[in-house]
């Protein structure tokens, strides 16, 4: 029987669990409207120090964002 490696707890607070949503439509007449935003659920990386303390990181901050393009 095979076990799974253990993870020390400094291994494991370097994972970011982040969520993306893209909405996108085309229109028959070459239009294409995409509506995106990250890091839907706002989710920050939380971290715990050598002394104990919890500590929240600043990155992976809330981003909307819209794109138009158009074919010939």
């Amino acid at each position: 029987m095979i076990k799974a490696p253990q993870k020390t707890l400094a291994e494991l607070q370097n994972s970011l669990h982040n969520f993306h949503l893209r909405i996108s439509k085309d229109f028959l007449n070459g239009f294409k409207v995409s509506v995106y935003t990250t890091n839907v659920f706002g989710l920050k990386p939380t971290y715990i120090n050598d002394s104990g303390e919890r500590i929240v990181s600043k990155i992976a901050k809330f981003s909307l964002g819209g794109k138009i393009e158009y074919t010939f």
